[in-house]
C-alpha cells in the first residue's frame, strides 16, 4: 500500500524519499520508569514531555516510556494527576540516556472526585472501570446515531498530507536548489514544534442519509476539490485511495477499518478481554459532567487503541469524548503514530452528534527520516432526524455515490459551501501546486518518477514501454527482444492507440500487437470506464497461465522451473466494448481466434482410416458476455492495469462465450459458462481470510487445449491466483470447481511469542483446490479421433485428468520481511507420482517461493 500512497497522492513525494533520507545524528532518546516516591509501584498513563514542547509520549502499564526527537528541550517533566510534576535536567550533550522518574504525591484536596483502580495486578472483578464499560457498551445501541429511525447531515471532509521532519541541511540538499520557491510555504506544527511542508489537500462535500429499517447508510459525494501534480493522475484513482487510508472511525463500532488493518474498539463487546481499564478522574466535556477512563491492549503488541474514553455522569452512559492512539509495539509499518480525536455534545433533542472529528497519522519510511503527516478533518451541520423526502436516496447496492460532476465545483462555490474554512496554510497550498507544476525542473522531476513508476519513457505524444517486458526468456522463443508503447493524453484524450514488437533470437519468429481503443469518457484514463476496444495480435502463450498484474514475458518472470517448451501461438481478432457504472461493469466481446501448437507441443489424433494425423491449428469464432457485481469496488489506476482495493463487499461475476461451428470459419461449436464469487472476511484479531470460488462448465467438443486449465505457475514468483506447484497443461477438465483461501493472522501468533515479536513478522497460510471432470467426447483416452495428451522424453503423459480427488495444495508464509517480502513454504498434497513434480529437501511437490509485498 505505501506505493500506492506515494503514486496516487503526489509524485513529488518520490524524489523525495528517494534523494532524501534524515540520518539519525542529532536525534535525542530518553527512555525509562516512572514510580511512586512512596511505595515504589509502577504508574501507568504518566505523562512524560520535554518542558517548552509538545514533544512527550505516556507510560504504558508497566510504567515504561521511551521518547526518541530531534526537537527537545533541557529538561524531561513528568505529570500525573495527584501527584506533583517532576522534572530532570537533561544534558545537551546526551544523546542517549536511561532515568528514572519518582513522582511524590500532593497533599492538597482536590475539587474534582478522583478514582483510581488499584494498581498492582489487574482484575476485571470488583473493578469500577470494567462495571462503568459494561454499561457503556449495554447502552451503545441506543447512545449511538444509528439508534434513530433516521437521520441525515451535511459533511465536509478535509485531508491534507504534509511532508515533514524539514530541516535546514535537508534544504540545503543540491536536488532542491531549484525548489526554493517551496520554502516559503513551509509551516510549523502546534503539536510538537516540527517544521512542515503542506503537499496534498483534499475536500469532500457530501450529505449523508440514514435508514434503520430496512438498513441503509449512503453518502452522496456532491462536490470534490483536490491538489493535484500531475495531469495523468486518474482523479478517481486518487479518491479511493485516500478513502480507503481514511475510512470513518465510529468509536461505537465491534471494529475499526484503518489502513487495511481492523481494530477492536474500546466499547465493543470484545474490549472488556482485550484492554485493560482505568479510572482516572472525572471532568467537564463541553458542559457534560464525564467520567476520564484510561484503557490500552492486555497484549501491547495486538492491534488496539490506548488512550482515553469519557464517559457522561449519567444514567446513558454516553461516550462525550473519545481520545486515542497507538502505542509502540504495535506492529504497523511505515507508522509512527495515529491520533484520534473524537467529541460529541447533545442537540437540543439530546441526541448526541459529533461535533469534531480528526485523525492524524505520521507516516514515513525511515524512523527519523522524511515522513509525512496525513490529517483528517471533518465538519458537521444540518441534522436532521426525519425521513428524507425522496425515499430514493436509500436505494442502492454503492455506499458512497459520487455525482458525475463532482470535481467540476470552481472556488467561488467552494467558498461559499465549506462548513469548515481553510487555513490560511491550505489557502497557499493550491498556489503553491500552480507554481510548481509550471516550473521546467519540475516537469523534468515529474519525467522520471513517471519512467520509475509506470515503467514508461514519456515523450510529446507517445510513450515507450513498459521497460521490464523489453528482454525476457523462455525455452522456445530463447531471448525474446521487444519494444513498444502507446500514445498518451496529448494525442487524443478519447483515442488510446498501443502495440508492439517481439522477435525471439532461437524461433527466428516476429509476434506483434496492435491495439485501438476510444473511450466515450472526457478522456480514457477516466473511471468508471466506457470504452469500445480492436485489438489484432499474433503472439505467443503458455498454457494454463493466468497473470492478472503482470505481463508473461516481464524480464522478473523468465526463470522457471521445470520443462516450459510447450507454448500455443495465438492470431487473434477481439472487439470488445466495456460499460461500467458503480458497483457493475459489463463487457461484450467478439473474437475470432486461431491457435496453433508451438515449440514443442503437438496435437496427434487417429484419423477414421486408422493413419496418425495431426490438429494444426485451431479456429473458432466466439461471441461472449462478463458481467460483473462488485458494490463500493474501488481501484488502483495503473498504466496498463487497474488493481482493486480490497474491503469487505463481495464480488460476484459471470462470464459467457459460445462458438457457432462454421460461422466464419469457426471449425469447432461450444458453449462456455463461468461463475465466480469472491469476498473478504474480517476476524478481529485473528486478522481477515479471502475467499475465492469459482464454477465453469463448457458444452461442446473442444481439443483439450481449449478446455478448463487451471492456472498454474513454474515460476519462483508466488502468485496468489494460481496453483504454485502446479505445471503447465498438467490437468484439463470441461467442467471444475475451483477454491482459494487465504488467511492472514496479522502477527496473531508472532506478537505473543518473546523474541520473534521484535521482528515483526505476520504469517499467513493458503489453501487451494481444484476439482473437475471430463466427458467422453473430450477425452481422447475415450475418442482416439481427437488429439491425445503431448508426452514427454519418457513416453508418459503430461497432461491428466481428476481420477484420484481434488487436486490441492497449501502454504505457509512470513509476510513483513524486511517490510517487503513474503516467504511461503508451498506443499502439495495430491497427485504427486505425476511427472515432474517438484521437490525439495527430498519431498516431493515442496517448494519455497517469494513474493513482493509492501502493507501497512
Amino acid at each position: 500500500m505505501v506505493n500506492i500512497i506515494l503514486r496516487s497522492i503526489a509524485s513529488i513525494i518520490v524524489s523525495v524519499l528517494v534523494s532524501a533520507t534524515i540520518s539519525a545524528q542529532g536525534v535525542t532518546k530518553v527512555s525509562g520508569k516512572v514510580f511512586d516516591g512512596e511505595t515504589g509501584e509502577a504508574l501507568a498513563f504518566v505523562n512524560v514531555i520535554f518542558k517548552g514542547t509538545s514533544v512527550g509520549t505516556a507510560t504504558d502499564l508497566d510504567g515504561y516510556f521511551e521518547i526518541e526527537s530531534r526537537f527537545v528541550s533541557d529538561s524531561l517533566c513528568a505529570n500525573f494527576l495527584g501527584f506533583e510534576e517532576a522534572c530532570i535536567f537533561i544534558k545537551q550533550e546526551d544523546r542517549t540516556r536511561n532515568i528514572d522518574i519518582r513522582l511524590q504525591k500532593k497533599q492538597l484536596q482536590l475539587k474534582n472526585v478522583t478514582v483510581v483502580a488499584k494498581r498492582g495486578r489487574y482484575s476485571k472483578k470488583n473493578n469500577p472501570a470494567v462495571d462503568l464499560m459494561r454499561k457503556v457498551i449495554e447502552n451503545k445501541k441506543d447512545n449511538r446515531l444509528e439508534g434513530n429511525e433516521f437521520y441525515s447531515f451535511d459533511q465536509h471532509e478535509k485531508i491534507q498530507i504534509d511532508l515533514n521532519n524539514i530541516t535546514e541541511q535537508f534544504k540545503d540538499r543540491k536536488v532542491f536548489n531549484s525548489f526554493d520557491v517551496l520554502w516559503k510555504y513551509l509551516d510549523t506544527s502546534t503539536v510538537n514544534g516540527k517544521v512542515f511542508l503542506p503537499i496534498f489537500l483534499r475536500e469532500v462535500k457530501s450529505k449523508v442519509h440514514y435508514r434503520k429499517s430496512p438498513q441503509s447508510r449512503k453518502e452522496y459525494q456532491n462536490a470534490i476539490k483536490l491538489t493535484k501534480f500531475d495531469e495523468e493522475m486518474d482523479d478517481k484513482s486518487i479518491n479511493d485511495v485516500i478513502e480507503f487510508l481514511y475510512k470513518d472511525i465510529d468509536i461505537y463500532d465491534n471494529t475499526i477499518p484503518l489502513l487495511d488493518h481492523s481494530f477492536i474498539s474500546p466499547i465493543s463487546p470484545l474490549a472488556i478481554n482485550f484492554y485493560r481499564f482505568y479510572i482516572l478522574d472525572t471532568t467537564d466535556v463541553n458542559g457534560v459532567s464525564s467520567t476520564r477512563l484510561g484503557f490500552i491492549p492486555k497484549n501491547k503488541s495486538n492491534f488496539g487503541f490506548t488512550g482515553d474514553l469519557y464517559v457522561s455522569n449519567d444514567e446513558d452512559h454516553t461516550v462525550t469524548r473519545a481520545d486515542f492512539g497507538i502505542i509502540g509495539d504495535i506492529h504497523l509499518n511505515f507508522i509512527n503514530d495515529i491520533m484520534v480525536r473524537q467529541d460529541f455534545e447533545p442537540l437540543d433533542d439530546g441526541a448526541y452528534v459529533l461535533t469534531k472529528d480528526e485523525v492524524v497519522v505520521d507516516y514515513s519510511i525511515s524512523k527519523n527520516g522524511i515522513g509525512f503527516y496525513g490529517t483528517r478533518s471533518l465538519g458537521y451541520d444540518n441534522f436532521s432526524f426525519k425521513e428524507a423526502e425522496d425515499p430514493g436516496v436509500y436505494s442502492g447496492i454503492e455506499k458512497i455515490i459520487k455525482s458525475d460532476d463532482a470535481f467540476d465545483f470552481n472556488e467561488d462555490w467552494w467558498d461559499d459551501n465549506r462548513i469548515i474554512g481553510l487555513t490560511d496554510t491550505q489557502d497557499d497550498l493550491y498556489e503553491m501546486i500552480d507554481t510548481l507544476t509550471s516550473m521546467p525542473a519540475y516537469k523534468r522531476l515529474i519525467t522520471g518518477v513517471r519512467i520509475l513508476t509506470s515503467g514508461y519513457v514519456p515523450f510529446p505524444k507517445f510513450d515507450v514501454g513498459p521497460l521490464p517486458t523489453f528482454y525476457s526468456f523462455n525455452q522456445v522463443e530463447g531471448s525474446r527482444l521487444r519494444i513498444g508503447g502507446e500514445t498518451n493524453l496529448n494525442f487524443n484524450k478519447n483515442l488510446l492507440i498501443d502495440g508492439y514488437l517481439a522477435y525471439g533470437t532461437r524461433d527466428k519468429a516476429l509476434k506483434f500487437k496492435s491495439g485501438l481503443t476510444y473511450s466515450f469518457n472526457k478522456d480514457w484514463k477516466r473511471n468508471p470506464r466506457h470504452f469500445l476496444r480492436l485489438i489484432y495480435q499474433n503472439d505467443v502463450t503458455f498454457p494454463g497461465q493466468d497473470l492478472q498484474f503482470i505481463q508473461q514475458d516481464n524480464v522478473l518472470l523468465s526463470l522457471r522451473r521445470g520443462a516450459t517448451n510447450n507454448m500455443l501461438l495465438d492470431r487473434e481478432l477481439r472487439l470488445q466494448y466495456t460499460k461500467e457504472t458503480p458497483g457493475f461493469a459489463f463487457d461484450i466481446v467478439f473474437a475470432d481466434k486461431n491457435r496453433r501448437p508451438y515449440g514443442d507441443l503437438v496435437l496427434g489424433f487417429t484419423e477414421a482410416n486408422g493413419e496418425p494425423s495431426f490438429l494444426r491449428e485451431i479456429e473458432t469464432t466466439t461471441l461472449g458476455f462478463n458481467l460483473e457485481l462488485a458494490p463500493n469496488k474501488q481501484f488502483i489506476q495503473g498504466r496498463q492495469y487497474r488493481r482493486p482495493i480490497i474491503n469487505e463487499y463481495p464480488i460476484w461475476t459471470l462470464r459467457y462465450e459460445a462458438s457457432i461451428k462454421d460461422f466464419f470459419g469457426s471449425n469447432f461449436g461450444y458453449h462456455k459458462l463461468e461463475l465466480g464469487f469472491f469476498k473478504r472476511f474480517n476476524l478481529s484479531i485473528l486478522g481477515h481470510t479471502n475467499i475465492g470460488i469459482e464454477a465453469t462448465k463448457i458444452w461442446g467438443d473442444l481439443p483439450y487445449t481449449e478446455l478448463f486449465i487451471p492456472p498454474a505457475n513454474q515460476s519462483f514468483a508466488y502468485q496468489r491466483e494460481s496453483f504454485n506447484m502446479m505445471n503447465f497443461l498438467e490437468f484439463v477438465s470441461d467442467q471444475q470447481i475451483f477454491l482459494r483461501a487465504e488467511h492472514y493472522f496479522k502477527g496473531f501468533i508472532f506478537n505473543r511469542l518473546p523474541l520473534i515479536k521484535k521482528l515483526k513478522l505476520r504469517e499467513v497460510a493458503t489453501f487451494k483446490m481444484v476439482y473437475g471432470s471430463l466427458s467422453d467426447s473430450n477425452d481422447p483416452n475415450q475418442d482416439p479421433s481427437i488429439p491425445r495428451f503431448d508426452l514427454d522424453e519418457q513416453g508418459r503423459s503430461l497432461t491428466y485428468l481428476f481420477t484420484d480427488g481434488a487436486y490441492m495444495e497449501g502454504s505457509v508464509g512470513i509476510t513483513n520481511i524486511f517490510k517487503v517480502l513474503r516467504l511461503d513454504l508451498v506443499k502439495r498434497f495430491s497427485y504427486l507420482d505425476n511427472p515432474n513434480v517438484p521437490e525439495l529437501f527430498g519431498t516431493k511437490g515442496l517448494g519455497i517461493r517469494a513474493r513482493i509485498k509492501v502493507e501497512f
